[in-house]
């Protein structure tokens, strides 16, 4: 595989890194910065070099890694949230000394039927499929291609930036009087 990559993903403090997939390294509450909720979360990704060093130390700032192929699908994701940028690349050469002692673990959703993997080394989490296949058997070749992938990827220089939008809840709008087509 030509240039497969790992990317780290980073988020603000008021993103929970739950809600983008990733359980955070220490629980904490989730932060709000409109106040009450009243309107719906997006996360938007943006690219960004990371050339000044500013999100490295940035505090309250989250990272997790994400492998990607050469096409830009995802082949894996970190299982937790770093509170930095060194954590996640550290987890990323852990991931790549264990790799031969990696058990993967398929699941199977009970409401859709749809398959997953989670790969352990030690008991442990490390990491999981990016997304559900319709098939055991692309389930288990995905795992394939993630094996094969971690010791070609090369850390990606910057990262993505997961930005969190908050949405107010769209205005009332006056009614309009209807029109009708001429007959």
């Amino acid at each position: 595989m030509a240039d497969v990559r790992f990317l780290i993903l980073c988020g603000p403090p008021s993103l929970d890194p739950s809600a983008a997939g990733f359980p955070p390294a220490e629980p904490r509450e989730p932060v709000d910065l409109v106040g009450e909720r009243t309107g719906t979360r997006r996360t938007m990704l943006r690219r960004r070099p990371d050339t000044t060093g500013e999100l490295t130390t940035a505090t309250g700032w989250w990272f997790a890694w994400r492998l990607m192929a050469s096409n830009n699908r995802r082949l894996a994701c970190g299982v937790t949230s770093f509170p930095a940028r060194s954590g996640a690349v550290d987890a990323i050469a852990r991931l790549r000394s264990v790799l031969a002692d990696l058990q993967p673990h398929v699941l199977t959703d009970p409401h859709n039927g749809s398959w997953g993997w989670l790969a352990e080394a030690d008991g442990r989490p490390v990491a999981a499929c990016p997304h559900w296949y319709e098939r055991e058997r692309d389930c288990r070749n995905g795992f394939g291609r993630f094996t094969d992938a971690v010791g070609k990827a090369q850390v990606a220089d910057g990262g993505i930036i997961l930005r969190d939008h908050h949405s107010a809840p769209p205005a009332i709008a006056q009614a309009k009087e209807s029109r009708r087509w001429p007959n």
